[in-house]
C-alpha cells in the first residue's frame, strides 16, 4: 500500500518546482512520471531544482530518467555490450567490455541504480526539446 501525501499532479512547466518542492518535504525520493523512471534522491532533486533556477529564461531541464531499476540498467548494459561484440569481433572481450563501460556503467556501479544520477536535456517552457545530446546509447537523439 502507498500514499499519495506530497503527491501533485503538474500540468504546466512552472508548477513543476512547487510540486517537487512539496514532495520534498515528505520523503526524500521524488517521482516524475511520464512513462519514464525519474525518481531521485533528494540531492540530487534539490540540485536540479537549483540548476534549473540558474538557467536564461525561457529554458527549463527536462529529466528523461532518474532512478533505473536493477533489471533495466542490467539490460541496457547487456544489449550495448552484444551491440559491440556483433560489431567488432575482432575485439578481445577484455576490450568489448571497456568499451561498453565507456557509455553504459556496469550494473554493480551504475548511479541510476540508486537514483543518484539523472539524463536529462534542456527544453523550452513550453516543453520543446532544446538541446539533443548525439550519441546516446538510450536513443536520445530520436525523442
Amino acid at each position: 500500500m502507498g500514499s499519495s501525501i506530497g503527491t501533485s499532479r503538474v500540468g504546466e512547466g512552472d508548477d513543476l518546482a512547487a510540486a517537487v518542492e512539496e514532495a520534498l518535504r515528505h520523503d526524500n525520493l521524488v517521482i516524475v512520471e511520464q512513462g519514464v523512471y525519474a525518481r531521485l534522491r533528494k540531492g540530487v532533486a534539490e540540485r536540479l531544482l537549483a540548476a534549473q533556477d540558474a538557467l536564461p529564461d525561457g529554458l527549463r531541464l527536462l529529466v528523461i530518467e532518474g532512478y533505473r531499476p536493477y533489471r533495466a540498467q542490467l539490460e541496457i548494459f547487456s544489449g550495448y555490450h552484444d551491440e559491440l561484440r556483433r560489431a567488432h569481433p575482432d575485439w578481445s572481450p577484455e576490450r568489448v567490455y571497456e568499451e561498453t563501460t565507456k557509455f553504459v556503467p556496469p550494473v554493480e556501479v551504475a548511479p541510476h541504480s540508486t537514483g543518484g544520477a539523472v539524463d536529462l536535456t534542456l527544453c523550452t517552457a513550453d516543453g520543446v526539446v532544446a538541446l539533443v545530446v548525439r550519441g546516446s546509447v538510450l536513443g536520445a537523439a530520436e525523442m
